[in-house]
This record gives structure tokens, C-alpha cells and sequence, in this order.
């Protein structure tokens, strides 16, 4: 008889599973594997540095990641061993790496080199787990098994047993709480030590610490999160949503996002995130291809990073959520429209389907009609739906029905619009229909034409009708019927208007093809055009919808793109951050009473929440790091000093950020040759050529997400070449007089001879020839035509050299006679 149970419990948990599998939603994660640059896929430790760069410790070495490539260490770069086991970067630059063997290696973050030390002996060759310091400098070291070391590292490395220490004890995690205080965590409890003695703070398995705020810290155990005042003894614990943990699942890391949510990840390959009334599961279900968690970390940025035992997963945010087509039936989606708030239609290449959502977003319920056959469109209000296959039948239903034909339009439908629960317009291949739900359809003419497509349409607040066409522009509704708003050297009166939209402040967007983005103001019907030159990826927005912030949500068929009015700034969306929707379908867009956008594109149906968009907030670091002279890569010079040879420089700089390296932008100036910044790019170095001798400064700034970073300089000198300096002139001038003072005594000597007016005629030529030189330096920032007016002198000179020449040997025969 309890073997019929087991049966039947495992039959019943089998079921749940794949009931489980069936209504799950997909999160968006950036893979990073061996191919992509990492050292070795199984990931064992994740870290960040004092610039932002993330290190990830592999089974066989080291990768530094800053957010544009990868940057290798093993055993080939001084690595102690390729086995890493622990990683703690120090705000002076180094970072320490410890080992399965129980070695040491230190980036050493002065010299930017690797040293290993041999400790396996002072440790007992037991790994290291942990590495933490104090403001001093001092590290601390756990062992695995056999208890916790002071490290002290100046000429020498200095390794002595801490008071921490236990037999055979294996220290889950320890945290440096600063004024010599140490905070253990053991699988017998919290311990606290200083550098006399150990205390106990409280029973239970500690697998886990992180400082939280104030004297606060956050303590795991194996089914709770407490957070522990370390100055009153007071553990409070954190109430977990209710039903989170399965039987069996047990807490391993905790991490805290700067929102204040805490995220677990458990010995069943999840990691929770809950707060402020929010939960996230990540796991394999919600997309996570991993098959089993060996870290994770949140960075400053507030980015999830997951390592495995095949590479490392970022977790892009829940701001990007799918449900895919073991959910809604097919990927792709023409369409969706919001019921009421937790229930959604959705339109899609196999069905008309149905979602019922919880207080989370997360599916209770979907179901499925028109398995078999394309729904082009679809319309909703909290008591009526309506849809339209393919061939144009437009169907009457509520949420979770199949509905009735209501009417047949006998062509492709682009858009439905309901207005209340009485009248439905209809945007077909063939014209636009007016439908009252009392059964009467009538075709309304917007243009002359026996036929029309009509591809979008709009009511604005004043409860006017807009609508876009195919090739005619845009038209509104009037009390004459319906009139086209033409505009002056306007390409919208003939554009293909395929999406309109209305924002906050009742202006009109209309989304064209080829021609960009229209945004019209009703009243004055004053027109701006944004494209390309604005900064705008796509030239045919298919989609359009404004947000709370009033700014215009653009999809298209290379994604989705964010403008901002206010800034006429466009932020692009793509898989980097987190869309993988690819392209989104005509008018596929629906706003939900909760102000999520949700959209229908070619790989599912995808929600988008703007309160949890993760944007950077965190100042990019920005520094120097390469110099290249005369095409040769060089180490930046101590003095900052270069010749008048060395004068074509190539400066290289970076901003670091694991997340989001790729979306940073710079800017720079060359003081004082330069008074204003260059415009924004993601171009990371400048090239200046032929410098004139001076003082420079070179200003670099860079900027993510709109966050600008500090300014970092460089001052340089290029020196006056020998043939400038005061010492060249003296002598030429002594040369000038002597040739002078030669050509003269020789010439009343001999009476004006050949060899006394050459030497005079050339002491001429030098001069004019400073005069030359002089205006070439001083006439050429100013001139385009320098090289023809150098021959143009030099022209004169030929032209006035012979009664020159003739002007002198009279001087010099006079001055014999």
C-alpha cells in the first residue's frame, strides 16, 4: 500500500514539474564561455577591483574581464597554481588569488605583475577559501579544514595563525569588521575574534556573510537570512516569501543589490531575489543555462554575474521578461492587448491566446484558441475582445473564451481599435471600417480611392481619430470627414505611416518607413523629424508607445529603442541589454494598466517593467593605457617629455565596466589647442600628428549611461627642436656677421671679387630664408594656402637675387674706392 503512495506522490510532483516547465517565463542572461575569451569554463570565484573590472577564477587560471575582452593568467604568467579557490582585490591596486594547493599569487596592482608564493607548507597545503583585509593592510586567510592565518605583506610574506583558528576547522566565510575585530563563520556558529581571543556569538551553520549597512551584517544560514547588530548582539530574522524553498533546498551564497533585495542562491542550482514586494527565480526554467551554481555575485553596477562549472551567465535584469510558445503557443507574436491587470490576450502565428497572471507577473493560467491559424490583430477591454484571423473574420469574445464571427472583412487586417465597448474601427488592405457591436459594419472612406490600405490609427484626447496610411501620409478625423495634414518639405505626406502614438503631453509620434520618427504637435501641427542623424538606429519604427517619464518606446526590425524628448537622446536595446525579441511586429505594442510595456516580436511575447530596468548608476573609471610614438607602443615617460621628432602621439584610454563596457562613450581635448571637448564616441583612443613644441595637456572623460566619469589628464612637453633654440640662432647670427664681415674686407681687398659676393649673397638667402620660416610657423594655423605661398617667396627671392647680388658688389666696390 505505501508503495502505491510513492507512485502516486511522484506521479503528482512529476505532474507539478512539468506543469511548472510548461508556464514558465524566460529572464534574459549574456553568456561568456571559453569561445568568448574566458581561461576555462569551470568557474570556482568572482570579484571586482578598484576600476571595475571583474575577476573570475577558473579551475585552470585567472580571467580579468572589463567589459570589452578578457585578459588570461596561468602558470605560463607566474600564476602560483592554476587552481583558484579565492579572490580578494585591495583598494591600493593589488589583488590576491588564492589556491587549491594552498599557494598565494598577488597582482601586484604597482608594477601590474604576477608573483607567486609557495605556502602549501605554512597553510598544510589545505586550499585557501577566503581572503579578507583591514584598513591596515593585514589579510586574513581561512583554510579549507584547517583554520584561519594573518598575512602581513611588505618585503616579505609573513603567514602566522590567527586566534580564529580551530582544530580542523573549515571556515565557511570571514569578514573584517575593521578596529582589529574578525568575524567568523563556522559550521558550529558565529564567532567573533580580535588578536587575544575568540567569541562565540551564537549557535547554528554559517555558510555565509555580507556586510549590510551601519554595524549591520548578513548572516546565511542553511533555511534563514538574519541581519546581526555586531555592536548590541541583536539577530533579527528576514521573512522569505512565502513557499520559496522546495523540500530539501538549502541556502549556499547571499548577496544584497543596492535596491536592499537580498538574493539567495540554494544546493538546488536557484538563486532567489526578493524585496519590496518583488521575487525572481533563476533557475533553469526562467532561462539559466547553467547546470549548477558554483558562485555568484552582484557587482557595483548591481549586475548578477552566476558562475559555473561551464562559464558565466549574467543576469541582464528582470526588466526583460519572456514567455515563449510552450506558453502562448508560438513565437511569434503579430499582437497583444491588455484585459485587465493580470490578464492579457495575445495574438500569434498558431492561436489567440489567454494569460492569467499572478501579483508577480508570473503565469496562473494560460489557454489557447486557433491552434491552427494566424491572428493578425487583436483589441481588449476589461468586458470585450476582439480579434482578427488572417483572411480578415473578426471574431467577439471575453477573456478565456473562444468567442463568435461577428464580421468578415475578406482582407488582411493591420489594426483594431476599440473605442468603449460599442464601436470598433478596423484598419484593413482594403479601406477602414466603422463597427458598432449592434451588428452594423460600414466602410468609411478617408481618401479618394476605390481602394486604401490603412495601416495604423490612433484617438487622441479630444477623441479625434488619426490615422496612417500606406503611401498617402497621415490623416485626421474631422467634421467634414476626413482631412490629410500636409506639412511644408515634409517626407511624411507621402510616407507609409506605420505606427502612431500619443505621450503625455498630447503630442502625436508617428513611426514612417525609411523616413524615421514624426513628432507633430496637435494644435500648431508644428513637425519635428528625428533619424539617423539624431542618433536613431532604425529608419522604420513599427511600433511606438510613451512611458510614465513621457519618453517614446520606438520597435522595429533591429529591436527596440528608447528617445527622450526632453534630451533628444535614443538608447538602443538590443541582446546586449537584454532583449532578445530580435524584432518587434507592426503595432505590437500594449501598455498595461501598471505601466509595463509589453511587446510581440518574432521570438515570443516580452514584458518589459521600467521600474526595474538596471541602469548604470555607478561612476565609470576611466584611465590611460597606452601610448604609441611615431606608430611604436611605448611606456608613458616619467618626465612626460618628448623630443621634436617624437611629436606624432597615439593615446589609448579605457573605462571599465564587466556589464556594460561596451555602451561606454569618451571625449576628449588637447589644452591649448583645444578650448571645447569632442563630441561623445565609443572610439577609445586619439592620434595627434606633427605637434608643435610646447605644453600640453591631454583631458580624457567617458560616459555610461549618462553618468560621466572624473576627468583624468595628462601633461606633456614637446621640445623646441636644436635648430629653434636661442644657442643656433647666436651662432647663425656670428656666422651672418662673419660672412659679412669676410665678403667685405675680401671684396675692397680685391676690389668686389666673385668669391666676396657670393659669400655676402649667401648671408642674404639665410636671411630671407629665417623670414620664410618664420612665416610658415606663425601663417600656417592660420592659412590652407601655405605650401603656395612658400613658393611664391621663394619665387621672389630668385626674381630679386641678381640686383641684390648686383646692390652688393656696388657696396663693397665703393667701399674699396
Amino acid at each position: 500500500m505505501k508503495e502505491k503512495y510513492k507512485i502516486l506522490f511522484g506521479f503528482i510532483v512529476l505532474t507539478l514539474l512539468v506543469i511548472l516547465n510548461g508556464l514558465s517565463q524566460d529572464y534574459s542572461f549574456k553568456n561568456f564561455r571559453t569561445e568568448d575569451g574566458l581561461i576555462q569554463s569551470d568557474v570556482t570565484c568572482i570579484e571586482q577591483d578598484e576600476k571595475g573590472q571583474l575577476w573570475i577564477g577558473t579551475v585552470g587560471g585567472v580571467s580579468i574581464y572589463d567589459g570589452v575582452k578578457f585578459t588570461n593568467f596561468n602558470r605560463q604568467n607566474n600564476l602560483a597554481e592554476e587552481w583558484v579557490t579565492a579572490i580578494h582585490a585591495m583598494k591600493n591596486g593589488h589583488v590576491w588569488i588564492g589556491h587549491f594547493g594552498g599557494s598565494l599569487s598577488l597582482y601586484n596592482g604597482f608594477s601590474k605583475k604576477l608573483e607567486s608564493f609557495k605556502t602549501g607548507d605554512l597553510l598544510g597545503f589545505y586550499s585557501v577559501k577566503e581572503i579578507c583585509s583591514d584598513t591596515s593592510g593585514n589579510l586574513f586567510i581561512s583554510t579549507n579544514g584547517n583554520g584561519v592565518f594573518k598575512l602581513t605583506y611588505a618585503d616579505s610574506l609573513i603567514l602566522e595563525r590567527h586566534p580564529g583558528y580551530r582544530k580542523k576547522s573549515n571556515p565557511s566565510k570571514i569578514l573584517n569588521l575593521n578596529e582589529g575585530r574578525l568575524l567568523i563563520g563556522l559550521d558550529s556558529g558565529l564567532f567573533m575574534a580580535n588578536s587575544t581571543s575568540v567569541k562565540k556569538l551564537f549557535e547554528g551553520t554559517v555558510l555565509d556573510l555580507k556586510p549590510y549597512k551601519d554595524e549591520l551584517v548578513v548572516v546565511l544560514t542553511p533555511f534563514h537570512i538574519h541581519l546581526y547588530d555586531v555592536n548590541t548582539s541583536e539577530r533579527t530574522e528576514i521573512p522569505l516569501p512565502k513557499d520559496m524553498m522546495g523540500d530539501g533546498e538549502k541556502f549556499v551564497h547571499v548577496d544584497i543589490r543596492k535596491s536592499g533585495s537580498f538574493w539567495v542562491s540554494t544546493n538546488m542550482n536557484r538563486i532567489f531575489g526578493f524585496g519590496e514586494n518583488r521575487q525572481t527565480i533563476l533557475s533553469s526554467l526562467s532561462g539559466l543555462n547553467v547546470p549548477n551554481i558554483n558562485d555568484f555575485f552582484i557587482d557595483r553596477e548591481d549586475q548578477v554575474w552566476v558562475g559555473s562549472s561551464i562559464g558565466v551567465d549574467l543576469f541582464l535584469g528582470s526588466d526583460f521578461l519572456y514567455y515563449r510558445e510552450n506558453v502562448i503557443g508560438n513565437n511569434l507574436v503579430w499582437d497583444v492587448s491588455h484585459i485587465s491587470k493580470n490578464k492579457v490576450a495575445v495574438a500569434t502565428n498558431a492561436g489567440l491566446s489567454f494569460l492569467l497572471l499572478d501579483s508577480n507577473n508570473m503565469i496562473k493560467k494560460s489557454k489557447t484558441f486557433f491552434k491552427n491559424e494566424k491572428i493578425s490583430s487583436i483589441a481588449c477591454t476589461p468586458t470585450k475582445c476582439v480579434w482578427a484571423t488572417e483572411n480578415g473574420d473578426i471574431y467577439e469574445g471575453s477573456g478565456f473564451t473562444n468567442g463568435h464571427l461577428k464580421w468578415k472583412i475578406g482582407a488582411p487586417i493591420s489594426q483594431l481599435m476599440l473605442v468603449g465597448d460599442s464601436i470598433l474601427w478596423i484598419a484593413s488592405e482594403i479601406g477602414l471600417y466603422k463597427a458598432s457591436f449592434n451588428g452594423s459594419i460600414t466602410r468609411v472612406i478617408v481618401k479618394e480611392k476605390a481602394e486604401e490600405h490603412i495601416l495604423s490609427l490612433l484617438i487622441d484626447n479630444q477623441n479625434n481619430l488619426w490615422i496612417g496610411t500606406w503611401d498617402g501620409g497621415l490623416f485626421k478625423e474631422s467634421s467634414n470627414g476626413f482631412s490629410k495634414l500636409t506639412f511644408s518639405n515634409s517626407k511624411l505626406d507621402s510616407s507609409f505611416v506605420f505606427s502612431l502614438s500619443l505621450d503625455s503631453s498630447n503630442n502625436i509620434w508617428a513611426g514612417t518607413y525609411g523616413n524615421g520618427l514624426f513628432q507633430i504637435n496637435p494644435t500648431s501641427l508644428v513637425l519635428k523629424n528625428y533619424n539617423w542623424k539624431n542618433g536613431m538606429q532604425c529608419s522604420s519604427p513599427l511600433a511606438l508607445s510613451s512611458d510614465a517619464s513621457n519618453s517614446i518606446w520606438i520597435g522595429s526590425n533591429i529591436g527596440i529603442e528608447k528617445f527622450d524628448p526632453s534630451t533628444s537622446h535614443f538608447e538602443e536595446y538590443t541582446k546586449a541589454n537584454g532583449f532578445e525579441g530580435i524584432e518587434v511586429n507592426n503595432n505590437a505594442f500594449s501598455k498595461s494598466p501598471f505601466g509595463e510595456l509589453w511587446m510581440g516580436t518574432i521570438a515570443g511575447l516580452v514584458r518589459y517593467e521600467s521600474f526595474e530596468d538596471n541602469h548604470n548608476t555607478f561612476q565609470p573609471q576611466l584611465e590611460f593605457t597606452t601610448l604609441f610614438i611615431s606608430d611604436k607602443e611605448a611606456i608613458f615617460p616619467a618626465d612626460s617629455t618628448f623630443t621634436s621628432i617624437e611629436n606624432d602621439l597615439i593615446f589609448g584610454f579605457m573605462g571599465y565596466s564587466p556589464a556594460f563596457g561596451k555602451s561606454i562613450e569618451y571625449r576628449y581635448r588637447l589644452m591649448p589647442q583645444d578650448t571645447h571637448w569632442s563630441k561623445f564616441s565609443k572610439i577609445n583612443q586619439v592620434e595627434f600628428q606633427n605637434l608643435k613644441p610646447g605644453t600640453y595637456k591631454l583631458q580624457v572623460q567617458c560616459a555610461l549611461k549618462k553618468i560621466e566619469s572624473s576627468i583624468i589628464s595628462y601633461s606633456f612637453l614637446v621640445k623646441v627642436p636644436f635648430y629653434e633654440e636661442t644657442w643656433f640662432f647666436a651662432s647663425q647670427l656670428l656666422v651672418l656677421l662673419l660672412l659679412f664681415s669676410i665678403a667685405t674686407v675680401h671684396g675692397r681687398k680685391t676690389k668686389g671679387s666673385r668669391l666676396a659676393t657670393i659669400l655676402a649673397t649667401i648671408a642674404v638667402i639665410i636671411l630671407f630664408e629665417w623670414g620664410l620660416n618664420y612665416v610658415e610657423s606663425n601663417v600656417d594655423e592660420y592659412t590652407r594656402g601655405i605650401g603656395f605661398l612658400k613658393i611664391s617667396l621663394n619665387a621672389m627671392l630668385a626674381l630679386v637675387l641678381f640686383p641684390v647680388e648686383h646692390y652688393i658688389k656696388k657696396i663693397i666696390i665703393k667701399g674699396s674706392k
